[in-house]
């Protein structure tokens, strides 16, 4: 992402022509800005054409000459590197033939960080070169302001991502692992930029699966959710954070070196041993030379050697919800962190004339929106009309609130924001009665202040406001608590610091009471209203359309995982086997796995679809993969295996087919995901492919991929759809496709598999198109392996 605004400079630009008006200017024959990525010395920008040296170039950082001016003042002229013994046993003595440095400091515009260093070489003395300092001085402050500035604009960037729906975690609130893919890509591509230090940290909850299968998904929901607090809370707002799997979490912390993550990891250690939650660790560095994907597969490779190191001697005491209306207990220094708000961390802002939009504002944006939605704007209030409107008026008016906001009400969160902004309070919060337990918990919270609550938190109900409005012994819009004698009176005014406050109860469609809708700050506001009470209920009526929503995702997500938990338990997935065929005298070369499930319990596509709506799609594609590898030790012949783009990239995957014989297995690349992206997934491959993995791409054709698949990935085997197979005989466009293709993979390298051949006319026209391969229920049926791909005396082991 490029934060520049119209007419900013930009550093790249910027340092570019510095470095080569000093070359043209001082004479030295090369330039460089160099920078500190933990470790190394990294060199950014050169022009350097003399000496070897080019961007991205690496050296030891404590063994340089630049840490030596850096840290310690060494002189930054070095006239003739005979003269000093520091400069000739520093890295940069690696740079052979290098007689004399200018070195500058890089600085932030405060002075007070070292941000890199400016830095001119010649491959000959320069006797006068110290005169040239001044205005190399002022050059490397104007880079370091430059630079400094851009850092920031960067790091303000990250604190203000906010991942839309699609992007997000349903249950935790958290980025899911589609958006952790993205933000890894943009800030790998904005390290090597800015030649910064990032790491990886990821970790995986112990025994999650015994908690589910003993306690429940309720239960385990609740250490998900409370590990996510746990993390929001001791993350920096810079930081990423996601949930990239059922149990496993990652957080990208851009420029942290290994030191500073190495004391994030033992902080959240401890954070979820207090809160009872038992987890293992890892921690990549990303390296110039390799970057984040690999530093997320050494924080992987470490995070599961601490997890077999850990089963032995740990015993997972993981206690999740409250009993006896005890509350959770919060991380050891959540009092000193950034408090944690649901699924974004917002910035509040009280209600002032100058924040809200003008009449102008409004009238242009209600020309973006429908008739029905605009006359429920009403410009002079600024606010949304919902006087003497009905409840399907309200919604509209909602809707058409959020529109000029800017706001997509595709979450409870995001509507909790909208009331929080709307009535200018500080804290907006959505709590459930837990019907006959006496008790409220809360649901959903955005705050723009630090406040005693937590998301789950539990609570008697008859010391709450929320029960007070709906008994109707409080007045759904208080001005001033201290004026008020029932709110002066209650303990959780001054618990929760409550100045003024607006609720409204919340009801199911069936009239059933369901909670309240809440928002507060901690000074009076005499401005408030009753028609506020009227836009908070107005927006408690969508809010109530999107919890109905939500709780049916939510039990539709909770039915899949105890399918999942039943189907792990009887070892997985199914397979069996479908051979392909040389189409030319019909023999076997090799068999594709697929995937089986319980007699009536769906189509395989529909249950990897489900288990990826549900969170879990990564560990149900690893499942269907580890029961077909078995049958490698016993295969003549190779495997063909369905991976999807997303699990290939996948450190979990890594771990499972490194040590395998790579010869005997084809990634058949599924057409029916989008890649995001194709340098990644290639770089994944490549030490499989030289090792002699063969890839496919899988039916090419039916979606929205196939020929940037094929065009980019060079597979092995081009994968015909059965739609294009399926009267490739009769139908004379299917026929010329399937000849192109057929031509266009002989052209590169590749072959042709036609899958689903289901007839001998079919057959006969693809051997005509000079298809090599094929299968289908015309050659054979799936099933167990046959005996002819068996290799002599093996036996195929049972899946573990």
């Amino acid at each position: 992402m490029d934060s520049r605004r119209d007419g900013e400079a930009d550093f790249v630009t910027a340092a570019r022509g510095v470095l080569a008006d000093l070359q043209g200017w001082i004479g030295l024959e090369s330039w460089a800005i160099l920078r500190k990525d933990d470790e190394e010395l990294v060199v950014m920008l050169t022009n350097d054409e003399t000496f070897g040296m080019h961007d991205g170039l690496t050296l030891p950082w404590a063994d340089s000459y630049c840490s030596q001016v850096v840290e310690w003042g060494r002189p930054e002229v070095v006239s003739d590197s005979k003269d000093s013994f520091m400069l000739t046993r520093g890295a940069e003595s690696l740079i052979s033939g290098v007689r004399a440095v200018i070195m500058v400091p890089l600085r932030s515009p405060d002075g007070k960080k070292h941000l890199g260093a400016l830095t001119g070489v010649h491959s000959e003395p320069v006797p006068d070169l110290e005169r040239h300092l001044p205005a190399i001085r002022r050059q490397a402050a104007l880079l370091g302001a430059l630079l400094g500035h851009e850092l920031s604009v960067q790091r303000d960037d990250r604190r203000e991502q906010t991942p839309e729906a699609e992007f997000t975690d349903v249950l935790t609130g958290l980025a899911n692992r589609r958006a952790w893919d993205d933000a890894l890509r943009s800030e790998d591509a904005r390290a090597a930029r800015y030649a910064s230090s990032a790491a990886v940290l990821v970790l995986d909850i112990d025994g999650l699966r015994r908690v589910n299968a003993g306690a429940g998904h309720t239960i385990g929901d609740d250490l998900l959710i409370t590990t996510a607090a746990v993390l929001s809370g001791r993350m920096r707002s810079v930081d990423f954070i996601a949930r990239i799997g059922g149990d496993e979490f990652g957080v990208l912390m851009p420029e942290t070196t290994a030191e500073e993550a190495g004391t994030v990891m033992g902080d959240l250690r401890k954070q979820l041993t207090s809160a009872g939650i038992s987890a293992s660790f890892g921690i990549g560095q990303r390296r110039s030379n390799t970057g984040l994907p690999a530093a997320w597969r050494a924080a992987d490779v470490e995070m599961y050697a601490d997890k077999l190191q850990a089963a032995g001697r740990r015993i997972p005491r993981q206690t999740s919800v409250p009993v006896d209306g005890e509350e959770r207990p919060a991380p050891a220094d959540q009092k000193d962190r950034e408090p944690y708000n649901g699924p974004e961390r917002r910035k509040g802002r009280p209600r002032r004339d100058g924040d809200l939009m003008g009449p102008e504002e409004i009238e242009a944006a209600v020309t973006e929106l429908t008739d029905a939605e605009a006359e429920f704007l009403d410009p002079q209030a600024k606010t949304v009309n919902v006087e003497a409107q009905d409840e399907k008026e309200g919604k509209e008016a909602v809707v058409a609130a959020a529109a000029v906001l800017g706001r997509r009400l595709t979450s409870v969160d995001a509507l909790l924001q909208l009331a929080k902004d709307q009535l200018g309070m500080q804290v907006a919060f959505l709590s459930t009665f837990e019907g006959t337990t006496g008790q409220q918990r809360v649901r959903n919270l955005i705050a723009s202040i630090s406040v005693p609550l937590t998301v789950g938190q539990l609570q008697s109900v008859d010391d709450t406001y929320g029960k007070a409005i709906t008994d109707g012994r409080m007045p759904a819009v208080i001005p001033d608590t201290t004026k008020d004698p029932h709110a002066r009176a209650m303990q959780v005014t001054r618990d929760l610091n409550i100045g003024s406050h607006v609720g409204v109860p919340l009801h199911r469609r069936d009239g059933r009471l369901y909670g309240t809708l809440c928002t507060w700050s901690p000074g009076a506001d005499e401005a408030l209203r009753d028609r506020d009470a009227d836009v908070l209920r107005a927006i408690g009526n969508v809010v109530m359309d999107l919890v109905d929503m939500e709780d049916r995702t939510e039990r539709d997500r909770h039915k899949m995982l105890d399918r999942m938990d039943r189907l792990m338990a009887n070892g997985g997935p199914g397979v069996v086997f479908q051979a392909v065929h040389s189409l030319d005298g019909l023999a076997t070369v090799g068999v594709e796995a697929l995937s089986r499930f319980p007699v009536g319990s769906g189509r395989p596509d529909e249950w990897f679809t489900s288990a990826t709506r549900a969170g879990v799609g990564l560990e149900l594609e690893l499942a269907a993969v580890r029961n077909a590898l078995t049958i490698l030790p016993a295969l003549r012949g190779f495997l063909g295996i369905n991976v999807s783009p997303r699990t290939l990239v996948s450190p979990a995957f890594g771990r499972l087919v490194t040590s395998l014989p790579l010869k005997s297995i084809v990634i058949e690349v599924t057409e029916h995901e989008a890649v995001d992206d194709y340098d990644a997934l290639n770089e994944v491959l490549r030490p499989w492919r030289e090792r002699g993995m063969r890839i496919a791409v899988d039916d090419a054709g039916a979606g929205f991929a196939s020929m940037r698949h094929v065009l980019t990935l060079v597979p092995d085997f081009i994968k015909l759809d059965i739609s294009l197979v399926r009267g490739v005989d009769t139908d004379p466009a299917k026929r010329a496709l399937a000849g192109a293709l057929a031509a266009f993979a002989q052209k590169i390298g590749s072959s042709v598999i036609a899958e689903g051949i289901e007839t001998a006319a079919e057959l006969s026209v693809l051997r005509g198109l000079k298809v090599e391969f094929g299968q289908g229920y015309h050659l054979s049926l799936p099933g167990p392996l046959a005996n002819e791909m068996r290799k002599d005396d093996e036996v195929v082991p049972e899946p573990a």
